[in-house]
């Protein structure tokens, strides 16, 4: 019987909706026609008219060849230096001076973040072997102004999110957010994240192991809204925990309309404190907060030029009656997680099947929703699936059942006094003289709608399904 579920459902109603998370920006560092070594960080940028460039903050990068004795102090590549292919490319600190000399960021200034309440910016580094402790290198921030600090305690931070390694490099991070001139919004001085929650050894400077690092903050939230995660390659997402970081009740950030990035370092000609020998890539900014299940799926995505579904909750199993109505929930995400700009609505497609025959079916971004109405009995057990289909590829979700739960009736027998007549849709009648059981089966294996005595006894009735 169950195999005509799909045909049985009284009324199905398929409802689609939008995601939460939006990509904003995002610097790749890969462009496909560009295969240089030093290139220009063409791609990608999405959306927005920002142009990232590297620029000096003192000195002249340009004009002295880094460690590597071939490109300059910094530079982008698009060569196959970032984590596998989810960042192809980079912006390298080829041996930048720290603090004076020739050291250059790279920006771009004028980005559209406006007022944003929930944010989250993601990005992958590497450092080399000549990157030593005692330096606090800038690594990414988003802020109002070009001169803003990342470490959100210095004097002239305005309204901005960072993040930097601390002087112990193997051993801490500093994030820091302030929205000046709003004294309450300042993070406290030297607020310090250890890495070794997440990295019991500590980072490796051994050019060769890329971090994976994000940054989240809800102002809807009065505790642990502020949240710094760690990971790298091969291992998940920790968080970093720090009491004074975790509670920062401060409002929405005022980015404004024509914000700054800057990767690698800050602007400040008299104190550039940048990296000096290692790579940024695959940065980005989301109006949202990813959760532990989409830091883990841009952790771990794979294939560019592709948008691959990913179910971020699973439809859970519902409890109904017959005639009843109810819904089975998939929540996915199909934003741009790789760079490449997925066309929106249609690019994704979702198909419900219940007992593996398709129920409804439609376009989706973001949530796919069925319902049914009028549901007959035949749907009690059904199995409801929900595959999520894209040109990255297909994943089922988890299987939901339905649940029918058997009803039970009793009125007056007028053709036996002193007798009860029971009803019931389905199921096997039990009988007990105790309302908390046990019970067992009415011998005889009656069927509705069946006539009993009322006797000086208590007799208690149920349905079994």
């Amino acid at each position: 019987m169950k195999r005509a579920i799909a045909v049985l459902l009284g009324s199905v109603v398929i409802t689609l909706g939008a995601k939460a998370q939006t990509l904003l920006y995002e610097w790749a560092f890969t462009n496909q026609t560009d295969t240089a070594t030093n290139s220009a960080a063409t791609y990608a940028i999405t959306p927005g008219t920002g142009n990232l460039i590297i620029q000096n903050v003192s000195g002249n990068v340009d004009g002295v060849t880094g460690a590597d004795g071939i490109n300059p102090l910094c530079y982008f590549t698009n060569a196959n230096i970032g984590p596998g292919v989810k960042a192809m490319g980079a912006f390298v600190a080829n041996g930048q001076d720290y603090d004076g000399g020739n050291s250059a960021v790279a920006m771009a200034t004028n980005l559209n973040l406006g007022n944003l309440e929930q944010f989250t910016m993601t990005f992958w580094f590497r450092l080399d072997p000549a990157f030593t402790s005692g330096t606090l290198a800038r690594l990414v921030d988003f802020g109002a102004l070009p001169a803003y600090d990342s470490g959100g305690t210095g004097a002239g931070n305005t309204n901005g999110i960072g993040a930097a390694l601390g002087p112990s490099f193997d051993a801490e991070m500093q994030s820091g957010m302030d929205a000046t001139p709003y004294p309450f919004h300042i993070l406290p001085l030297n607020a310090v994240l250890s890495v070794l929650t997440a990295f019991p050894s500590g980072l490796q400077n051994d050019g060769a192991t890329w971090y994976f690092a994000a940054v989240s903050y809800d102002e809807s939230l009065s505790e642990t809204n502020f949240l710094t995660w760690l990971g790298s390659a091969n291992q998940s997402v920790q968080m970093l925990e720090n009491p004074s970081l975790l509670d920062a009740d401060f409002g929405y950030m005022p980015f404004t309309t024509n914000a700054t990035v800057k990767i690698g370092n800050d602007f400040s000609p008299t104190a550039p404190r940048g990296l000096t020998f290692g790579a940024i890539a695959d940065v980005r900014i989301y109006s949202g907060i990813l959760e532990y299940n989409l830091l883990e799926y841009t952790r771990t995505f794979q294939g560019w030029g592709q948008c691959s579904p990913w179910i971020v909750t699973q439809p859970v199993s519902v409890t109904n009656q017959v005639g009843g109505s109810c819904s089975f929930l998939c929540l996915n995400e199909f934003y741009n997680v790789d760079g490449c700009p997925c066309p929106g609505f249609g690019c994704f497609f979702s198909q419900w099947k219940s007992n593996g025959i398709p129920v409804s079916s439609g376009p989706t971004d973001g949530f796919s929703q069925l319902i049914l109405n009028d549901i007959p009995l035949s749907a009690n057990g059904a199995s409801f699936v929900c595959t999520i289909m894209g040109d990255g590829g297909t994943i089922d979700s988890l299987p939901a059942t339905l649940v029918l739960q058997p009803t039970l009736t009793g009125v007056l027998d007028t053709n036996a006094p002193d007798h009860l007549l029971l009803n019931w849709n389905f199921g096997t009648l039990q009988e007990s003289t105790v309302e908390t059981g046990p019970y067992t089966d009415v011998a005889g294996s009656p069927i509705s709608p069946y006539s009993v005595a009322m006797t000086n006894q208590q007799q208690y009735f149920r349905v079994r399904n």
